[in-house]
């Protein structure tokens, strides 16, 4: 089974969608699995911060896939 290059979250939601039998999916603190949140693949950045008054303030400021 080939595997998408995973720094391509473009390339990544459409190899879930053309595949089926596979463990890979969007966490739910990236993205719903048709678009991601922020930067695809990437946390704590300017569009999603840490800390307890961004978006992952339920998880204690930590996205919730750590």
């Amino acid at each position: 089974m080939d595997v998408p290059d995973m720094t391509d979250g473009d390339a990544i939601l459409k190899w879930i969608a053309n595949h089926d039998n596979h463990y890979v999916a969007v966490c739910h603190c990236c993205g719903d699995g048709d678009v991601w949140y922020g930067v695809s693949g990437e946390h704590y950045n300017q569009e999603d911060p840490a800390g307890r008054n961004g978006p992952y303030a339920s998880n204690g400021g930590l996205c919730l896939c750590h």
